[in-house]
């Protein structure tokens, strides 16, 4: 027994002295435990030093973020890199890094993975040829996923001195040098500024993958920073994209990104510098969109290397899109072809419609994006927690028969703001309620959240009306004659009951009796043995007939019991259908009021109709005119009003108490 208590009591001494950092022993159950600031700092020590924690396993257990937790020191360098499992989860580090070699949270990676991280401040830089805020450099097969950067990243030099020939610097990675690197469900919004002497590529996401690295991805990424490529020197390029610099290899693979930040690249001397949305040169890119954004790109007067997606003519394009008002060095182009460098044209509002993006780009809403709020880009899942409220709802009014009414109020509010709906029923229709049961109209209400209303109407028809209203009160006299007639069947039922009840009680009674005459007999059993023989015959008689009563008895209250069920079912039909009456009745009387809204398809005191351009009335009164989907176009008092600055089509027109359809040609 001692020497079990000692073995355990060494392997669990053994067990905590392995355990280094805020805890664990960098094993996949039990992580390095990365807690403080110190920690951070003895990690980027011990990798630049050389230990590269290959098949290690790290776990952020809080925020590194204010000015006593803010990181300066990067894990891994121009010479080491770090191989291990950083599991960020889903905690934010603060970076105020200054350095002269690979320059990030994570200088330099190779065959490691960094997911669930987050990372914020700034980097600055006068030499460094790589820098990401995330890693700056990848080797190997590696994996970044779930992360994002709110860093600031700003790079000058102004001599040869300053740069490498060739930098690379990105929003998550900066530089994807060989091997195969993933980067997904990623997003940018920092903006990273660079003013350089070398050739330089810049990227949301990642700045630059050479022809060294094939068969890497970007999938699932977004980037809304800023992002400028300057080269100063004359003998030099600059590549700026929204999600990659430039992605030369075979088949690097950007898929479902969007970018919606402003790119710029600028170069100095007679070389070339790239500008698009997505990628400033190569890259094969698949299932994309490109925002409302400004793309220039400054020495490239035949907008050659400048494009809404790519900048550039080589690589795979394939079912992208942009907005179709995006302007090139301010020149709008216009694009039909989702296979082209400039995509295919889009509106704002296909952007911000998780349908249209499903349908259209086919990108998953269940597992990897979600829409933040009406009027918004989509985001990614892993954000939502973090999510605030949308800024906006939306309020939608539908009707339940156009046929008979219309709706207006539909649209996009600002969050607690008050919108007011209308049911505008047409001629010879009543409004009836909306979908949630409220009765007002007009209705205002709070907007607080989506929300979509229907409105009911239903027809004026009197005599339509009537019919269906006699069709129901012969209906109801049907169903009270089966009613009626079921309570009378109970009530048969009832007394046979009770009869055979009766005839069981006298069965009983005339066997006790013979069971009485049978041990009577019994007594005397030589003289009366015939006498027993009838009397026992004569019971087994009656108790046959006791057992068929007790059958028709059971059978009887079955059939009671089927009847009270078919009762409480045509008193509730019965009970509907008098309320149906009600409603019919007070629908033909509503619609017997003079208080009716109606809209016509014209009234006298409006003309002409249709118009080019002004409808006058007769006399001066207050008009608001309503576009089709509910939107308050104008309001004014007066005697006309002016519609030629609409396109052609249908208006709603409120001129008092009366509504109109106004055709617009």
């Amino acid at each position: 027994m001692k020497k079990t208590i000692f073995t355990t009591l060494g392997a669990l001494l053994f067990v905590i002295s392995a355990f280094a950092y805020s805890g664990g022993n960098g094993s996949e159950l039990f992580p390095y435990e990365i807690s403080s600031k110190a920690d951070m700092v003895e990690l980027a020590t011990n990798v630049n030093s050389g230990q590269a924690y290959t098949g290690k396993y790290f776990k952020l257990t809080r925020s590194l973020i204010g000015s006593t937790d803010t990181i300066s020191t990067t894990i891994g360098n121009n010479t080491y890199s770090f191989s291990g499992i950083f599991d960020g989860s889903n905690y934010e580090v603060a970076v105020k890094i200054n350095s002269t070699e690979r320059t990030g949270l994570f200088g330099n990676i190779s065959n490691g993975t960094i997911k669930n991280l987050g990372v914020s401040g700034s980097i600055t830089s006068s030499s460094a040829a790589n820098i990401g805020s995330i890693c700056a450099y990848a080797t190997g097969t590696n994996i970044i996923t779930n992360c994002y950067s709110k860093v600031k990243i700003n790079a000058t030099s102004t001599s040869s001195g300053g740069y490498y020939s060739i930098a690379y610097f990105g929003g998550v990675c900066g530089y994807i040098y060989s091997g195969t690197t993933t980067i997904t469900n990623c997003y940018n919004v920092g903006n990273i500024t660079t003013s350089v002497y070398g050739t330089v590529y810049v990227g949301g996401i990642c700045g630059g993958i050479p022809s060294t690295g094939a068969n890497n991805k970007i999938e699932n990424c977004y980037n809304t920073g800023t992002i400028l490529a300057k080269t100063t020197n004359t003998n030099t390029d600059a590549y700026a994209g929204g999600i990659c610099g430039s992605a030369i290899a075979a088949t690097p693979i950007i898929k479902n990104c969007y970018n919606a930040g402003n790119i710029s690249s600028i170069r100095s001397g007679s070389l070339v510098s790239y500008s698009g949305g997505i990628c400033g040169q190569y890259g094969n890119i698949q299932n994309c969109f490109v925002a409302n954004v400004q793309i220039t790109n400054v020495n490239d007067a035949p907008l050659a290397k400048i494009g809404r997606v790519v900048g550039g003519t080589s690589g795979t394009y394939a079912n992208n899109y942009a907005y179709g008002m995006i302007t090139l060095n301010g020149n709008a182009i216009s694009s039909t072809n989702a296979n082209s460098k400039d995509g295919k044209d889009a509106v704002t509002a296909n952007f911000q419609d998780q349908a249209w993006l499903t349908t259209n780009l086919t990108w998953d809403f269940t597992d990897t994006w979600i829409m933040p709020g009406a009027g918004e880009y989509p985001v990614l899942k892993f954000q939502e927690a973090a999510l605030p409220p949308s800024a906006n709802v939306t309020v939608t009014v539908n009707s339940s028969n156009a046929a008979l009414g219309t709706t207006l109020g539909s649209g996009i509010y600002a969050r607690n703001s008050s919108a007011t709906i209308h049911a505008i029923p047409l001629a010879n229709n009543v409004f009836v309620s909306w979908s949630d049961s409220n009765t007002d109209n007009p209705r205002t209400l709070t907007a607080d959240d989506d929300i979509t209303l229907t409105a009911t109407f239903a027809s004026c028809d009197n005599s339509a009306l009537l019919a269906e209203i006699e069709t129901l009160e012969t209906a109801n006299t049907n169903l009270q004659n089966d009613l009626n007639t079921a309570n009378g069947t109970i009530t048969t039922l009832n007394g046979t009951i009770t009869t055979l009840n009766g005839n069981i009680t006298t069965l009983e009674t005339q066997n006790t009796n013979l069971q009485n005459d049978l041990n009577t007999a019994n007594g005397t059993v030589t003289t009366l043995n015939g006498t027993i023989t009838t009397l026992n015959g004569n019971i087994t008689t009656l108790q046959t007939q006791n057992t068929n009563l007790q059958n028709d008895l059971n059978t009887a209250n079955g059939t009671v019991t089927t009847l009270n069920g078919t009762i409480i079912g045509l008193e509730n039909d019965l009970s509907d259908s008098e309320a149906e009456i009600i409603r019919l009745q007070n629908q033909l009387n509503e619609c017997s009021t003079v208080h009716l809204a109606k809209v016509k398809s014209t009234i006298a005191s409006i003309y002409p109709n249709p118009t080019t351009g002004i409808v006058y009335l007769n006399t001066v009164n207050n008009v608001k005119v309503y576009s089709q989907n509910g939107d308050l176009l104008q309001e004014k008092t007066g005697d006309s009003i002016d519609l030629s600055g609409y396109a052609t089509g249908i208006y709603l027109l409120q001129v008092g108490d009366e509504w109109v359809k106004v055709v617009k040609q």
